[in-house]
């Protein structure tokens, strides 16, 4: 059995001391990842994402940028964090789009929150420090710290 890791890793981006990525997981330039994070496998931490100490991403998980992860955060297998309200491939005259065509919201993740396998966070919702948001969630709105969001829409 082989114990190659087959990671991409940025030369940009910054692992804190303890820090593990497991297979197959992409982390883009710029990233910042604290200190003692697993970073499971398959997931992507897209540039200029941050993510404090102590944090647990799960496999297959997505964060988009600009993502912004607190200290001690539980992100469970297959969650995404989104950054477009108003995806679109090309414009009203099917030009393609590119990077300048949009503007990216960001999902801030309060300290020592947890978010359950294959929750779904929308651009710019913050999830407060110490809340919990279930497995399978669509998360559409703000989630005040300690408080408990389930359910589509959660």
């Amino acid at each position: 059995m082989s114990t190659a890791r087959l990671v991409v890793i940025h030369d940009t981006a910054l692992l804190g001391e303890g820090t593990e990525v497991w297979h197959f997981a992409h982390v883009r330039e710029h990233a910042v990842i604290g200190n003692d994070v697993t970073v499971g496998g398959h997931a992507y931490v897209d540039h200029h994402v941050q993510v404090g100490d102590r944090c647990k991403i799960g496999n297959a998980a997505k964060l988009y940028w600009p993502a912004k992860i607190g200290d001690g955060v539980f992100i469970g297998p297959g969650v995404m964090l989104l950054n477009d309200r108003h995806p679109r491939a090309v414009d009203d005259e099917g030009r393609k789009l590119g990077a300048g065509d949009w503007v990216a919201e960001g999902v801030v993740v309060g300290d020592r929150a947890s978010i359950g396998a294959g929750a779904i966070v929308m651009p710019g919702v913050t999830i407060g420090a110490g809340a919990t948001v279930g497995a399978g969630a669509v998360v559409l709105a703000d989630v005040p710290a300690g408080e408990t969001a389930v359910g589509v829409p959660a």
